[in-house]
């Protein structure tokens, strides 16, 4: 079979007409395919086999199949110019639009390859020549790119369109200007092609012919109506990108037909500036002949000169100045072309530029001259012609650096051998005193630090904090840089302001080569600094062996405490340095010395957890069970901080397990705690206030901690001192694992403190739903009170969890009720606190809002004392009582007056108003109604506007709430004030109370007025109680209203919330005794 398929495929590459039909008498497949999926008439069509193409359409073959890049046989006939193919195909069906895999149909690909016969045939036979393929582009992009002008003419004669853009915008004319195709380019334009046609990016296609340098194409568009001075998006003309790429035909074309020399692009580029860039001297002469601008400044102020100076181009310099360019201005910086050539290196430009008047000396913003920045960068060339030409050894920037500090730091040997040549001062100081020297020792240029040394700096001047090159070289490790110094008469044991050596330094960093270059010369290996350090507390301290075992080697003194006591070996240990605490210890170190604290190596090394340290200090003698002054054993601080591997080592080698099993149980390391429990620590052992490793691991919520304390016996009933239990400190701090498995272990959820608190108790007043919702599934008694009364519910709404409120109504909804022994409620509590969602809750759940405390406060009362404005609407929007008064007399309106509530005022007074309308308009209602019960003119009476059966006992309570109120309008003032009180005056008895406010209210605003004239405006009372009234049918209908405005600030509140009232004010004031879980309500 395969050999068939072979045979088959050779048979039409080769044209073998009688091989092939032979096979397929034979009953050969005539849809047999190659590996790309070609069949045998795609492979008869490329090769142009005419008769093969035949002989197989004769047995049936498909003339549309595709092969695995979507081509047909048409396609690869046109591809291959194979116009007799291409002519059987397309008369026998063959469809000519059918596109491959990128769009493209056999009329793209033969007009891409120029085959004008096999074009002329596919539109005869209708080939869409607007078809684009997946890139937007037609028949006539592709034939415009190649050049083919027959197929082109062909198209345009068929219609196709010369404007059409593909997905970036490109016209047929910029592909062909692209490319430089003359002719393409005429006939498009002859046939209506749109010479300024812009891409996306705004490109014409003058840009294109511009940039790749096609002269004929330019002078075809401009001939034609091209805008020589149309920018693209960057602002860029074609003249611009003429000048980049240096066509100097284009851009003397383009400004023979009027290209703007000076125009300029975003960033204020104009092609002189591009031209200068990339050192085009034959597009910068026929700019500057045009009449370009040799000074014009692009937006940060850069010339082209400055640009031609940056890239070093000679000639084009050299134009520039010859035709006016100034070589001294500046960029906003402050850098003239002669820094930014300097900077470069380019020895030719800076000598132009000097030689046409560059100032050699001239500073930009930092102070940096041309000779500093080419000192920086090393440009020796370029640092000898600026000191011939004078420029100032000296010179100093703003921080006092000259060019031959700058010329050090950067080790430029060239440079610095320059510069002193040339009189620069080897040891002047910048700003932080640093020297030449100092800053070439810094960085270890031996070549410079002795070129210095030679010409007379001093090798013991130090910056401003004390330290000399000899100290910062021993620093950062420059052995040759050392060398040289100590050689010259460097000071080996100067130290610097906070007493470090460069002995000290180096071994700081571990150079063990300059630590022992020093100790050869004389160093004072024990030398300390301010803090007491040696050289050897730095190296042990950072763990650098070699400079330890040199130092020791030296009769360093290995037991030397440093000001906290500490010695090399407590820093060796603190850091884990096991090499550094074995050579310490081979030489003397005292492995139990302590610091001013008690703490020994062993109690550094178990607190950071070093293994190694630990068994190497045990090893050599270290006492396992010392403490320090606050009585931990390293046992103790490595079980603190949950280190498993020095908790064995030591317990292992006789540390006592129980002085410290609570502080694994407090941080929570399981892993610790099991292995103390495992060497036979107590789990009930307790401390000095009753504390078990349980209640620790309760109070932290550590569950694996707990749960392993249980499993091994610990009490999850034992108390403290205070009487709390393991669950207590679970529960108050919210710690629901932890109290699942103490509950599980048979914790007593209703265990009181010494107080009567329960577990319950501390989860409500914590807001801890997940607590509340455990305890009270395991039975948790809801109902359970301590210190006069005070439930759960009563500290959740207190604190305002209205989620755990909420649990616990839904278990219980009674205990709403419950009043403390001074009688406060859950819904008293909520308002002392303004808890406005919890007061919303309870009154949901039907709490009793006029409830009495034993001083007869109601909610409403305390509410208004604190000065929560919102719950005093909320209370007032749920009908709260407003005539009940307290064992003072006082109503919630009187006790927000007294302690200056001047918003509660309004609120209450509002309502009063509103009720009082209300009831007047519902009597006249009733008097209308009932005309036996009210004779025109009567006063309305209590009796008369009751209800009909109301019954003695309630007919006097209501005259009692009425008579709280009774009182008469004042006089009021002539006008409608004074109708309104003529018509309402012993109908509206209820206004005492409100006109006492007022007259208070005057006064309080009397006194301001004249105590205080500048606050005249802080306090404004405005009374409008003007009613309207209708009479119609003996009805009237009242309303008005008070409003009180407060411009000032509130009264000064403490800052619990309460008002700083005392006896001689006469404020009502809240004592909450919420630290006794107990809360009362008094009066001063």
């Amino acid at each position: 079979m395969e050999n068939t398929a072979q045979a088959l495929i050779s048979s039409c590459k080769e044209g073998d007409k009688e091989t092939l039909k032979t096979l397929l008498d034979h009953k050969a497949s005539p849809d047999t395919r190659d590996v790309d999926g070609k069949t045998l008439l795609m492979i008869a069509s490329s090769k142009g086999h005419l008769d093969i193409v035949k002989l197989l359409h004769t047995k049936n073959a498909m003339l549309d199949d595709e092969d695995n890049y979507g081509t047909t046989s048409l396609y690869i006939g046109s591809e291959e110019g194979h116009a007799g193919v291409v002519k059987f195909l397309v008369q026998h069906g063959a469809d000519v639009n059918k596109a491959n895999k990128n769009g493209w149909t056999p009329l793209h690909i033969g007009c891409h390859n120029g085959h004008v016969g096999v074009v002329e045939l596919l539109v005869q036979h209708g080939a869409d020549v607007h078809k684009v393929d997946k890139k937007g582009w037609t028949p006539l992009h592709t034939g415009s790119q190649n050049g083919h002008v027959g197929v082109v003419e062909l198209l345009v004669q068929h219609g196709a369109d010369v404007n059409k853009a593909e997905e970036h915008g490109w016209t047929p004319l910029h592909i062909g200007s692209q490319d430089g195709h003359v002719s393409v380019v005429e006939l498009l334009v002859q046939h209506g092609a749109d010479v300024n046609k812009i891409d996306k990016k705004g490109w014409t296609p003058l840009h294109i012919g511009s940039q790749n340098g096609h002269v004929g194409v330019v002078e075809l568009l401009v001939q034609n109506g091209a805008d020589v001075n149309k920018a693209e998006e960057h602002g860029w003309t074609p003249l611009h990108i003429g000048s980049q790429n240096g066509h100097d035909g284009e851009v003397e074309l383009l400004v023979q037909h009027g290209a703007d020399v000076n125009k300029v692009d975003k960033i204020g580029w104009t092609p002189l500036h591009i031209g200068s860039q990339n050192g085009h001297a034959g597009v910068v002469e026929l700019l500057v002949q045009h009449g370009a601008d040799v000074n014009k400044v692009e937006k940060i102020g850069w010339t082209p000169l400055h640009i031609g100076s940056q890239n070093g181009h000679v000639d084009v310099v050299k134009l520039l100045v010859q035709h006016g360019a100034d070589a001294n201005m500046a960029e906003e910086h402050g850098w003239t072309p002669l820094h930014i050539g300097s900077q470069n290196g380019h020895a030719g430009v800076v000598d132009l530029l000097v030689q046409h008047g560059a100032n050699v000396n001239k500073a930009e913003e930092q102070g940096l001259t041309p000779l500093y920045i080419g000192s920086q960068n090393g440009h020796v060339d370029v640092v000898e012609f600026l000191v011939q030409y004078g420029a100032n050894v000296n010179k100093v920037e703003k921080k006092g650096w000259t060019p031959l500090h700058i010329g050090s730091q950067n080790g430029h040997v060239g440079v610095v051998e320059l510069l002193v040549q040339h009189g620069a001062d080897v040891n002047k100081a910048e700003e932080q005193g640093a020297t030449p020297i100092y800053l070439g020792s810094q960085n270890g240029h031996v070549g410079v630090v002795e070129l210095l040394v030679q010409h007379g700096a001093n090798v013991n001047k130090a910056e401003d904090y004390g330290w000399t090159p000899l100290h910062i070289g021993s620093q950062n490790g420059h052995v040759g840089v050392v060398e040289l110094l100590v050689q010259h008469g460097a000071d080996v044991n100067k130290a610097e302001e906070q007493g470090s050596t460069p002995i000290y330094l180096g071994s700081q960093n571990g150079h063990v080569c300059v630590v022992e270059l020093l100790i050869q010369h004389g160093v004072d290996v024990n030398k300390a600094n301010k803090n007491g350090w040696t050289p050897l507390h730095i190296g042990s301290q950072n763990g650098h062996v070699g400079v330890v075992e040199l130092l020791v080697q030296h009769g360093v003194t290995v037991n030397k405490a440093n000001k906290n006591g500490w010695t090399p070996l407590h820093l060796g240990s603190q850091n884990g340095h096991v090499g550094v605490i074995e050579l310490l210890v081979q030489h003397g170190a005292d492995v139990d010395k302590a610091d001013e604290h008690g703490s020994t190596p062993l109690h550094i090394g178990s607190q950071n957890g070093h293994v190694g340290v630990v068994e190497l200090l045990v090893q050599n003698g270290a006492d396992v069970n010392k403490a320090e002054e606050q009585g931990s054993t390293p046992l103790f601080i490595g079980s603190q901080n949950g280190h498993v591997g020095v908790v064995e080592l030591l317990v292992q080698n006789g540390a006592d397990v129980n002085k410290v099993e609570k502080k694994g149980s407090q941080n929570g390391h399981v892993s610790v705690v099991e292995l103390l429990v495992q060497y036979g620590a107590d789990v009930n052992k307790a401390e000095d206030y009753g504390w078990t490793p349980l209640h620790i691991g309760s109070q932290n919520g550590h569950v694996g901690v707990v749960e392993l304390l249980v499993q091994h016996g610990a009490d999850v009933n034992k108390a403290e001192e205070h009487g709390w239990t393991p669950l207590h400190l679970g529960s108050q701090n919210g710690h629901v694992g932890a109290v699942e498995v103490l509950v599980q272990h048979g914790a007593d959820v209703n265990k009181a403190k010494k107080d009567g608190a329960t577990p319950l108790h501390g989860g409500s007043q914590n807001g801890h739903v997940g607590v509340v919702e455990a305890l009270i599934q395991r039975g948790a008694s809801i109902c359970a009170t301590f210190s006069g009364g005070v439930t759960a519910l009563m500290l959740a709404c207190c604190n305002g969890h209205v989620f755990v409120a909420k649990a616990l109504l839904k278990h219980d909804e009674t205990i709403i009720s419950y009043a403390t022994t001074t009688g406060l409620t859950a819904l008293m509590f909520a308002c002392v606190r303004g808890q406005l969602d919890v007061v919303e809750t309870l009154i949901n759940y039907e709490a009793g809002l006029d409830r009495l405390s034993t001083n007869d406060y109601t909610a409403l009362m305390i509410a208004s004392n604190q000065g929560h404005l919102h719950i005093v609407n909320t209370l007032l929007d749920h009908n709260a009582n407003t005539s009940l008064t307290n064992k003072a007399g006082r109503t919630a309106l009187a006790i927000a007056e007294r302690g200056n509530q001047f918003r509660i005022v309004q609120a209450i007074a509002d309502h009063l108003v509103k009720s009082r309308c209300s009831d007047e308009a519902m009597n006249a209602t009733d008097s209308e109604e009932n005309p036996k019960t009210r004779r025109s003119g009567d006063k309305p009476t209590a009796e008369s506007s009751s209800p009909q059966g109301e019954t003695d006992s309630n007919h006097q309570g209501k005259n009692k709430a009425q008579d709280a109120r009774k009182g008469d309008l004042r006089d009021a003032p002539e006008g409608a004030a004074g109708n309104a009180n003529s018509l309402l005056a012993g109908q509206s008895d209820g206004f005492a109370e409100m006109h006492a406010l007022i007259d208070k209210m005057r006064e309080m605003q009397e006194v301001t007025h004249a105590n205080q004239p500048e606050h005249r405006n802080q306090i404004a009372l405005h009374i409008n109680f003007t009613p309207r009234f209708e009479i119609e049918n003996a009805k009237y209908v009242a309303s008005g209203n008070i409003t009180i405005t407060d411009r000032g600030d509130r009264p000064e509140m403490d800052q619990s919330g309460h008002d700083t009232g005392s006896d001689q004010s006469g404020h009502d004031s809240v004592n909450d005794q919420s630290d006794d879980d107990t809360a009362s309500y008094t009066e001063d």
